[in-house]
């Protein structure tokens, strides 16, 4: 295990890996239970940010470029020797889209399928104030609208205090990313979005398949931005059946 990866369950002979990106403020733990509830041939691997969780003696990263870097570092060849997806929740998604790019600019394999959720379409541009500047009460009342946060959380002070930099640096990352057209890629895309959320609503998902030469796919499930919680074990069958799918016919 390396220090990007946390509750890797390592099978021996995996058919593929799944690498599983989390949202502003989250880390690995979102993705920990992926393991036992998917088949011996899926090995998942959960990406922990530096500044997020048992990395917060790290420096947080503000910026998508640097992040990528990172997450590079760490799909090692002897990660990607055998077939691997990238699946993105919100910030996630974003950070996954963009490994892959930079993957196809460095002339490594690409995933076998990205599974993006939560996430507009990158190339959307949305006029909205820059939540990241504004003062911790404003910043942390917007914050609350997205109704993600633990239950109990804004009453606890000293909570507050520690994440309050995770997800100011996290906003950040996102507000500041510019996207830079480029070629579709080579890579089957699907999307999934909550019917009431409206920072990504589904026809924003959508678009999404300008940002592919293959596959595209759209699913929507009840819920709003943070959907995953009502729908895990649906999202995980549709994961199985498509990471399963494509390793039997490259078989």
């Amino acid at each position: 295990m390396n220090k990007w990866t946390r509750y890797v369950n390592c099978r021996e002979r995996p058919a593929v890996r799944l690498f599983c990106f989390p949202y502003a403020g989250g880390g690995a733990a979102l993705y920990h239970r992926w393991s036992s509830k998917l088949p011996d041939e899926i090995e998942v691997h959960p990406i922990q940010y530096p500044g997020h969780s048992d990395r917060m003696a790290e420096g947080l990263i503000t910026n998508v470029e640097e992040m990528v870097d990172g997450v590079l570092e760490a799909l090692c060849s002897s990660f990607i020797e055998v077939p691997y997806s990238l699946f993105g929740y919100s910030m996630g998604a974003l950070i996954a889209f963009e490994t892959a790019r930079e993957m196809r600019r460095r002339c490594m394999p690409l995933p076998s399928h990205l599974f993006l959720a939560a996430r507009r379409a990158p190339d959307i541009e949305v006029e909205a104030p820059a939540l990241h500047k504004l003062p911790d009460a404003d910043f942390l009342r917007e914050i609350g609208r997205f109704e993600g946060t633990p239950e109990g959380f804004f009453r606890e002070p000293s909570l507050v205090a520690m994440l309050l930099p995770v997800l100011r640096a996290d906003f950040e990352l996102c507000e500041s990313y510019r996207f830079r057209s480029e070629e579709p890629l080579d890579a089957p895309i699907v999307v999934m979005s909550g019917v009431s959320d409206g920072s990504a609503p589904p026809a924003s998902m959508d678009r999404w398949k300008g940002q592919t030469a293959s596959d595209f796919e759209s699913k929507i499930y009840p819920g709003g931005h943070f959907f995953l919680k009502l729908n895990e074990d649906e999202i995980l069958r549709q994961v199985e059946a498509r990471l399963l799918r494509e390793s039997t016919s490259a078989i």
